[in-house]
């Protein structure tokens, strides 16, 4: 009896362990996918994709690095990813054409209010609420 609660408890923890490792992407992974969808949508050229790219990447490392950080203060980090987000946003920007941006702007704009809809409002200026 033991040995088949054992033997559940290691196949429960497994399964667990494989699912977790399916849901968190790694920055490259995280970025690359972002690149698809910003190349699809906004016909970039290689020197912006590689510039993009590399602005990307270098926030989600930060984040990451930030987010492992649990001993620090959380409303410090989220203002720290906050500051993150709006310069990487600039640096893009700078990066595309006028009407790249334009059509920059309008995708973002989509993704929040879907994100919204969905009740999934991250905005950091904003708590959340208790319900």
């Amino acid at each position: 009896m033991k040995k088949l609660l054992l033997i559940a408890g290691l196949l429960a923890g497994s399964v667990m362990f494989a699912n977790a490792q399916l849901l968190t992407k790694s920055a490259d992974q995280r970025v690359g996918h972002q690149m698809k969808a910003l190349q699809k949508n906004l016909n970039l050229d290689a020197a912006q994709s590689e510039k993009i790219n590399t602005i990307l990447l270098a926030r989600a490392n930060k984040v990451d690095s930030l987010k492992a950080n649990n001993t620090g203060d959380k409303k410090a980090n989220r203002q720290t990813i906050k500051a993150l987000m709006q310069t990487s946003e600039e640096q893009v920007n700078a990066v595309l054409t006028a009407d790249q941006q334009k059509t920059y702007v309008q995708l973002k704009e989509t993704r929040k209010a879907k994100m919204k809809k969905r009740g999934g409002d991250q905005s950091m200026d904003t708590p959340p609420t208790k319900g």
